[in-house]
């Protein structure tokens, strides 16, 4: 069976092609690439991002547009990838599989695609509501990269424990001794850990059911009996996989202040492991095009231009 290629379009890259293409041009480019065997795809990342424009016209001609241009199967939500990513043991390399989201927008948008006279029902100020308060989560990493350590409150329901990153990663099985570690690969597995608390323990996803589901699987509902199931079993994922990931697109970022669009691009980094090429015009990625060191991964980067639509 011929190798279906994936490409992956981040919201940045929906835009340029928005100013580029017309409708009857997208219809026709969606027959072409999938006659070559391209499917042009998008993530419940990008949907969610574009539904957060507060420009009403706007937001219905991207949605519109990207009815006509990209596959009406979703990729999987991050929440999605983590939790497989666990289930096959954080592997370097993960087993080919089907990439397709089960999640409630996903199955909203198969419709959409099918009938593109209809669009979301988005309440608007909720989603903008829930956006924030998981990135109000992620600008406390930008402490995490100045070298301070951050002190994460355990929180259940009638209790609450302080403890810092550093203690949690000198608790992690595999991680070498942070006395003698270099600065650089401290804040890494500090951000790393962060986002395996946030995500993970915490549910800070949109659409976070995959999640809340390996925890019932798992029987653990405490978040403190989550922090430690995780540090003890799941330090894997403090070195590679999606949390690896977006360290290093927060730390390709850090250079000054807190950059107000981090936390989807967060997001969108995860999904580059899992396709062929992953198409944007945000020059934040090209940073981390800098900070990833496996060529086959950096080199799917593709930033557009101007002169690549005719």
């Amino acid at each position: 069976m011929p190798h279906i290629e994936t490409w992956y379009f981040e919201t940045s890259a929906v835009n340029f092609l928005l100013d580029s293409l017309s409708i009857e041009s997208a219809v026709e480019t969606r027959k072409l690439q999938n006659s070559k065997g391209r499917v042009w795809r998008i993530s419940p990342i990008t949907l969610w991002e574009i539904m957060m424009t507060s420009n009403t016209e706007k937001r219905e001609k991207l949605i519109y547009f990207c009815q006509h241009l990209f596959s009406e199967s979703l990729l999987p939500t991050p929440s999605e990838l983590i939790t497989a990513y666990i289930h096959q043991g954080a592997p370097r390399v993960e087993k080919v599989r089907p990439l397709h989201s089960h999640s409630e927008i996903a199955k909203v948008w198969i419709d959409l695609v099918s009938n593109s006279k209809k669009t979301f029902k988005i309440d608007h100020n909720e989603l903008r509501s829930r956006a924030k308060f998981i990135q109000g989560h992620i600008r406390s990493i930008h402490q995490i990269t100045k070298n301070s350590d951050s002190i994460i409150t355990l929180a259940d329901k009638n209790t609450s424990t302080e403890i810092s990153l550093s203690h949690l990663i000198r608790a992690a099985e595999g991680v070498e001794n942070i006395e003698t570690m270099h600065p650089n690969k401290i804040k890494f597995y500090k951000i790393s850990m962060y986002f395996m608390l946030v995500f993970l323990c915490g549910e800070a996803d949109i659409e976070n059911q995959s999640i809340k589901d390996f925890w019932t699987k798992a029987g653990i509902d405490s978040t403190t009996e989550r922090v430690h199931f995780a540090v003890k079993e799941l330090h894997k994922l403090l070195h590679v996989g999606p949390f690896a990931t977006m360290a290093l697109m927060v730390i390709s970022q850090m250079t000054g202040k807190y950059p107000r669009g981090l936390w989807f691009d967060c997001m969108h980094s995860v999904y580059l492991p899992y396709v062929d090429y992953f198409f944007t015009t945000d020059m934040h990625f090209q940073t981390l095009q800098h900070a990833i060191h496996e060529p086959a991964l950096s080199q799917k980067l593709v930033f557009l231009k101007k002169d690549m639509i005719t």
